[in-house]
């Protein structure tokens, strides 16, 4: 019987891990969804305006925006 008992036990334990482990997963994506749009368009302009600045691009800003330019 206490093995009965003991087996049980278990068995809800690992399935209250899984259920946590999931519910991480589901906050960890809904977060990525929310947040990291932004944050991910941001780092691209920047990666975008540092290799142009490394590739001896000047950036002229106008009145209708930002215009990229090639000094050879």
């Amino acid at each position: 019987m206490s093995s009965i008992k003991e087996a049980e036990g278990k068995s809800q334990a690992i399935e209250m891990v899984a259920q946590a482990r999931a519910k991480l997963i589901q906050l960890v994506n809904e977060s990525v969804k929310i947040y990291f749009v932004g944050n991910a368009k941001d780092l691209k302009i920047l990666e975008v305006t540092q290799a142009s600045l490394e590739g001896n691009f000047k950036i002229v800003v106008t009145e209708k925006g930002i215009c990229l330019q090639y000094w050879g």
